[in-house]
């Protein structure tokens, strides 16, 4: 009886240091989400950003590649900490190939990582009343009536806590309303961690892809 007892101690010992680390995790980035938000209010002048030629990217001085990414990737200090030298060191000649390099350092980062967890959670959130980037504005447009709107801030809420710490990203691309809503609530209904991870930054990848084509630039 008393090996099960040490045994029961034990286990309870290392779900409550567990759920202690969930806490001080999600409170790191719910303080990282706050940064990324004062970023994006201080940076609604990428959406007149004139995208250069990929393959101008790597001469550029660093405040010029970090308004191409803010257009991109949505404004994420973060992001241009990581990317920055890569592009000096790659040079991409494509933003195609800007969004493989960035997609490939994101999946080195490991699911849990804070630095991937604050450029994902970059992305606002689908139905918000209040979206500062003025390439989402356009990207949310067609989201549907204010109560169609209201549905998609419940499910956004069910879904961050769900997965705390993150954000639901996909890329829209011409699904309907009721498709959005569905994958959401399928993702939320599966509630695979890493899973999320990998879509999320697959998708922002392709919007990022998606934006540099619009704007006429592969």
């Amino acid at each position: 009886m008393q090996g099960y007892a040490l045994l029961y101690s034990a286990s309870g010992q290392r779900l409550r240091i567990r759920e202690l680390q969930r806490r001080q995790r999600v409170k790191d980035l719910r303080q990282q989400q706050q940064q990324q938000q004062q970023q994006q209010e201080m940076a609604t002048e990428t959406g007149t950003t004139e995208l250069p030629p990929a393959t101008e990217l790597s001469t550029l001085p660093d405040d010029q590649i970090a308004r191409v990414l803010n257009f991109l990737f949505e404004p994420s200090s973060t992001l241009h900490s990581l990317l920055i030298p890569l592009i000096r060191t790659h040079s991409p000649d494509t933003y195609t190939a800007l969004a493989a390099l960035t997609l490939r350092t994101l999946s080195s980062l490991p699911a849990d990582s804070p630095t991937l967890l604050s450029i994902l959670s970059a992305h606002p959130r689908l139905g918000a009343k209040k979206v500062d980037s003025p390439q989402s504005q356009s990207e949310q447009k067609n989201l549907g009536s204010e109560e169609e709107r209201d549905a998609l801030r419940r499910l956004n809420e069910e879904y961050e806590l769900r997965f705390p710490g993150l954000r639901y990203v996909v890329f829209v691309d011409g699904r309907s309303r009721e498709g959005v809503r569905r994958d959401m609530r399928g993702r939320i209904e599966r509630g695979d961690w890493d899973r999320e991870v990998e879509l999320a930054g697959k998708a922002m990848c392709d919007i990022a892809v998606d934006r540099a084509r619009k704007a006429g630039l592969d």
